[in-house]
């Protein structure tokens, strides 16, 4: 829910990193990066070794304070920024008799049905972030592979997903479930990564899908313009770059809808490096698959 939400608005993402990062270092680097068999006697408990409690980046007590207070202090400082001197700080400005309130989410008959009815929403999916089960879950599904490897690309070795670089084509079989949609997951960094395409087709035009691939796979994002193929429902664009200095998830939903049952192809290329690409790099981290 919260990634479909993020389709809507940007969310904020409110990082720890600032804060925890001094307090990690106060004590010397050898407290902050204890060695190996010092790590189990290690009590300070905002180092970096101790400060997650599992694999996932949860924190432990000493972070959940950390972050009771960022939040507190992020609170408090977007009313600062409110600009104007009607608004006092830790004021519940709801409660007012005339209350000020944020603009709220309406969903659409659609979306009320898909993502609120009903005890669970039945999908299926393909996922290439769980690097415990491999390739046998999903292998059969590829159709096509030019550049795409599945890997782990940070330091632990495991963060999953298919990873493309300078260029690479992915098609990918899907079943239409009952509502039709195809939501693309994929990684958002600010620096190396940059533009996937993704569209819906019923067959390949050939072994390596030429007429696709050179129309549209081999023009960087500021040159395609709003150039749609006769042959092709719609192109969605999954921008894989952003300005905040962290890498998150994020969901993008197709515009084009599945029929219920029928089998169709999703094709995902990576664009060659725009004038917004960050960094050295560029490259495209998939991380999963959903139809509904």
């Amino acid at each position: 829910m919260k990634l479909w939400l993020s389709n809507l608005y940007e969310i904020p993402v409110i990082s720890v990193a600032i804060w925890h990062l001094v307090l990690a270092s106060k004590l010397g680097i050898n407290i902050q990066f204890p060695s190996k068999d010092k790590i189990k006697n290690n009590t300070y408990p905002y180092s970096t070794s101790s400060w997650h409690a599992d694999r996932c980046c949860h924190p432990k007590t000493g972070g959940h304070l950390v972050l009771g207070l960022v939040l507190a202090w992020c609170l408090i400082d977007e009313e600062r920024r409110m600009g104007t001197e009607k608004f006092e700080i830790e004021h519940d400005y709801t409660t007012d008799d005339n209350p000020v309130l944020r603009d709220p989410i309406y969903l659409s008959e659609e979306e009320d049905d898909l993502y609120v009815k009903g005890s669970a929403v039945i999908f299926s999916g393909l996922d290439f972030s769980d690097g415990a089960v491999g390739e046998d879950s999903w292998k059969d599904s590829v159709k096509l592979n030019v550049g795409w490897s599945h890997l782990a690309d940070n330091k632990e070795k495991d963060k999953f997903g298919l990873i493309a670089e300078d260029s690479g084509h992915l098609v990918l079989e899907l079943q239409g479930g009952k509502h039709g949609v195809v939501d693309v997951q994929y990684l958002v960094s600010y620096r190396d990564f940059g533009v996937a395409l993704a569209w819906i087709s019923d067959t390949l035009d050939g072994p390596v899908d030429t007429k696709y691939l050179e129309k549209y796979c081999n023009e960087p994002l500021n040159n395609l313009g709003g150039a749609v193929g006769s042959k092709m429902r719609e192109l969605t664009r999954l921008v894989g770059i952003w300005d905040e200095s962290a890498s998150v998830p994020k969901s993008t939903l197709l515009e084009t809808k599945l029929k219920e049952g029928k089998s169709s192809l999703l094709h995902i290329c990576l664009l060659p490096p725009s004038d917004k690409l960050q960094g050295d790099k560029n490259k495209f981290k998939l991380l999963g698959v959903r139809v509904y």
